[in-house]
C-alpha cells in the first residue's frame, strides 16, 4: 500500500469527501445511473474547474491519485482565498491532536414524515429534527435547538439523504427550516427504498466551518510526500509526530519511529544470497498514507512485498502490487530485479524490513508454483476494488478513534456508509470504484453493475428489511471472486492497457496469494482467504525464522540497527514492527473477524 495505492484507503476517501462537502456544501438534485451520478459530478466539476490547474473534465476517466491531487490543490486555493479575506487560520495548529480532528459524530437518522429525532450537542441541551415531504422531489428538514449552553457556541451539521446534502451552522435559538432536493429517490425503486428506510442522516462536526477547514489543512500537511519523489523534511516531521501520537502511543506499539542515519548501507552491504523465495519485505513510507493505514489497521507499516528467486538462474526479484505515481514508475502487479527495486526504494524514501521465512516454510515453498502464479498476474492493476474488505471485519471495531482517549471521537459506520454511497454515485463504473463490484459479489449479483444502494436493496429484498450497510461489508472476501479490472504491459505497465477479468489484489493480498500458491497453507487445507489478510495478518503469522531475529541477524544489520528485531535494509527512520510479530499459528479462516481498535490493537484469539 504505497503512497498512491493508499490514496484509496477508506480514511483518505473520507478525508477528501469531507473536504468537498465542507468546501462546496454539496446538495441538491442528483441523478443516479450505472455510469455515475451526473448531477453531483457537475457540481464538483464546477467547483474544481474554478481553477484550470484543478479542472476535472471526466470523473469516469480521471485516475484516483490525480483526482485527489487536484482536490488538495483546489482546497489549498480555497484556504488561501479565505486567508486573503481575513479569516483566522490559527486554531487548527493549537492542539497536539489536530490530525483528522474533523471526524463528525453520528447523531441519528430522521425518517421522512416520521417521528422526531432528539439529541444534545455541545451548544444546546436539546436539538429536535423532523423531516417531511413537500413534494416527491423536495423535503423540508426542520431543526429546532433549545436551551443554549453558550451564547457564542456554533454547531456544524451535515444532513444527507435521498442524494441531497446540506451543511449548516446553527447558533440561534429558533426553528431552522431547510429544503433538501431528494429527487434521486424518484429515479428508481432502490433509491426510494433507501430514503424511506434509512432516512436523513444527521452528522455533527466537532467545531465550526473554519475550525474544520483548519484541521483539514493541518491534516493535509501529512500528505505532502504523496506527490513528490522523496519526502519533504517538514512532512517527515509531521508523520513522525502522527506515528507517535496516533499509531504508537501504546507500549504494545512502541518504540516509535525515530531518525536513522544509515540509509541503504545495510542493503548495499548485505550478502543477498541470504534472501530466499517467500521472504517478506515490510515497508513504511512517511507520506501520510502509510501511517494512516497503520492507524486504521493497527500496524507500524503500510506496504509489503515478497522476494522471489528465478528457479533457473537464481536471480533475486522483489514482487509486489502497487501503483505508479510520483515516486514509483511501474503500475500494478510487478517483479523487479533486486538492483532496480533497491534504486526505486532509495529514491522513494522507503523504510524496509526484511523478514526471512522459517526453515520449515522455506523448504515447503514451491518456487515453480509461485512463479506460475506471478506470471499469470503480472501487469494486472492494483486491487482498488477490494482494498477495504480485508480491513473491515466488524461493524465498529476496525474504525479508528482520535487520541488521547481513543474512545470519544471515532469514525462511525454511518459516516462510512455516507461517504462510500456518495463515492459510488460519483464514480459509477470507474474501474477504481472501491465498493461497487465488491458489494455486488456480496449479494450474489456479480458481474451485474449494481450501485451500492441497489445491492443493499437486493439484500433487503432477499434477506430481510433490516439488512445494514455493515452487514454487507462484513461478509468475508472470497479468493475465487473475480473483478473487472485492467492489465498493462510495457516498461511501466501503462503503455498498453486492456480490460480483463482477474483477481484483484492489494499488496498484502498478493503476498498471501504467492504463499498460498507455493504451498505454505497446505497444512490447513488452504482454508484461508487471502483477500481477508491485512499487513498485520501477514507479519503476525508464525511462519518467520525466530533464530534470524535480534542477535541472529547478519552482522551488518546488528551494526547499524542494534536494537531492531529484524534487519532494516533501507530508510531514514528506525522502523520497529509491532504488534504480535510471528506469534499466530496458522488456522482455517484466520483473519476473517479481526478487530483493530486503538491504542492497543488487541485482537480476539482465532479471529
Amino acid at each position: 500500500m504505497t503512497k498512491s495505492t493508499v490514496s484509496l484507503a477508506l480514511l483518505q476517501l473520507i478525508l477528501f469527501s469531507l473536504l468537498l462537502l465542507i468546501c462546496t456544501e454539496v446538495h441538491g438534485s442528483l441523478y443516479a445511473s450505472h455510469n455515475g451520478d451526473h448531477s453531483v459530478q457537475k457540481r464538483l466539476q464546477e467547483w474544481m474547474c474554478a481553477s484550470k490547474d484543478t479542472c476535472v473534465k471526466n470523473f469516469e476517466e480521471e485516475p484516483i491519485p490525480r483526482l485527489i491531487h487536484k482536490f488538495i490543490k483546489r482546497l489549498e486555493d480555497v484556504w488561501s482565498e479565505n486567508n486573503e479575506t481575513g479569516s483566522n487560520n490559527t486554531s487548527f495548529s493549537e492542539s497536539q491532536y489536530s490530525y483528522f480532528a474533523f471526524l463528525p459524530k453520528y447523531m441519528g437518522s430522521v425518517i421522512p414524515d416520521g417521528v422526531t429525532v432528539n439529541f444534545s450537542t455541545k451548544c444546546f441541551e436539546r436539538v429536535s429534527v423532523t423531516a417531511r415531504h413537500l413534494t416527491t422531489e423536495k423535503m423540508e428538514i426542520i431543526v429546532i435547538p433549545s436551551e443554549a449552553k453558550s451564547l457564542l457556541c456554533v454547531d456544524l451539521f451535515l444532513l444527507e439523504g435521498g442524494g441531497g446534502y446540506l451543511l449548516k451552522e446553527i447558533a440561534i435559538l429558533k426553528p431552522h427550516r431547510y429544503t433538501m432536493d431528494v429527487s434521486l429517490a424518484t429515479k428508481n425503486k432502490a433509491e426510494e427504498w433507501y430514503l424511506l428506510t434509512k432516512g436523513i442522516r444527521i452528522h455533527l462536526f466537532p467545531g465550526t466551518y473554519l475550525d474544520m477547514m483548519g484541521k483539514i489543512i493541518k491534516t493535509l500537511n501529512l500528505f505532502k510526500g504523496h506527490f513528490t519523489p522523496s519526502i519533504p523534511p517538514d512532512a517527515l516531521t509531521a508523520n513522525m509526530e502522527f506515528m507517535r501520537d496516533y499509531v504508537q502511543s501504546s507500549s504494545r506499539m512502541s518504540p516509535p519511529v525515530g531518525p536513522r542515519t544509515s540509509g541503504s548501507l545495510v542493503a548495499r552491504s548485505l550478502n543477498t544470497t541470504l534472501i530466499s523465495s517467500g521472504d517478506v519485505l515490510m515497508i513504511l513510507r512517511a507520506d501520510g498514507l502509510n501511517p494512516m493505514i497503520g492507524w486504521a489497521e493497527g500496524s507500524t507499516v503500510g506496504h509489503t512485498a515478497v522476494a522471489m528467486r528465478d528457479k533457473g538462474n537464481h536471480q533475486l526479484f522483489i514482487c509486489e502490487s502497487t501503483t505508479s505515481g510520483a515516486h514509483w514508475p511501474i503500475n500494478g502487479v510487478q517483479c523487479n530485479t533486486w538492483e532496480k527495486w533497491l534504486q526505486l526504494v532509495e529514491r522513494a524514501g522507503h523504510n524496509v524490513l526484511w523478514m526471512p521465512l522459517a526453515p520449515k516454510y522455506r523448504s515447503k515453498f514451491n518456487t515453480t508454483a509461485a512463479e506460475s502464479f506471478l506470471r499469470e498476474y503480472v501487469g494486472v492493476d492494483y486491487g482498488y476494488t477490494t482494498f477495504l474488505f480485508g480491513w473491515l471485519d466488524t461493524v465498529r471495531d476496525n474504525l479508528p478513534c482520535l487520541p488521547p482517549y481513543f474512545n470519544t471521537a471515532c469514525l462511525t459506520p454511518e459516516m462510512v456508509e455516507t461517504v462510500l454511497v456518495w463515492m459510488d454515485r460519483v464514480m459509477g463504473t470507474n474501474r477504481h470504484n472501491i465498493v461497487r463490484q465488491a458489494f455486488t459479489h456480496r449479494v450474489g449479483r456479480w458481474p451485474d453493475s449494481l450501485s451500492v444502494v441497489e445491492s443493499l436493496f437486493t439484500a433487503a429484498e432477499e434477506g430481510g428489511k433490516n439488512v445494514s450497510f455493515a452487514d454487507i461489508y462484513q461478509i468475508p472476501e472470497q479468493d475465487e471472486w473475480l473483478y473487472t479490472t485492467t492489465r498493462g504491459s510495457g516498461p511501466t505497465q501503462t503503455e498498453t492497457v486492456v480490460e480483463v477479468v482477474s483477481k484483484s489484489m492489494v499488496c498484502c493480498v498478493l503476498v498471501c496469494n504467492v504463499w498460498k500458491a507455493a504451498g505454505l497453507f497446505d497444512a490447513i487445507g488452504n482454508k484461508l482467504q487471502c483477500g481477508e489478510q491485512t499487513l498485520w495478518d501477514i507479519y503476525s503469522m508464525k511462519v518467520f525464522d525466530k533464530d534470524a531475529m535480534y542477535a541472529g541477524r547478519p552482522d551488518v544489520c546488528k551494526k547499524y540497527d542494534p536494537e531492531n528485531a529484524f534487519c532494516q535494509l533501507t530508510g531514514n527512520l528506525s522502523l520497529f514492527l509491532q504488534p504480535d510479530v510471528n506469534t499466530r499459528e496458522l488456522y482455517p479462516h484466520m483473519g476473517e473477524r479481526c478487530s483493530s481498535s486503538a491504542p492497543d490493537y488487541v485482537r480476539d484469539k482465532k479471529c
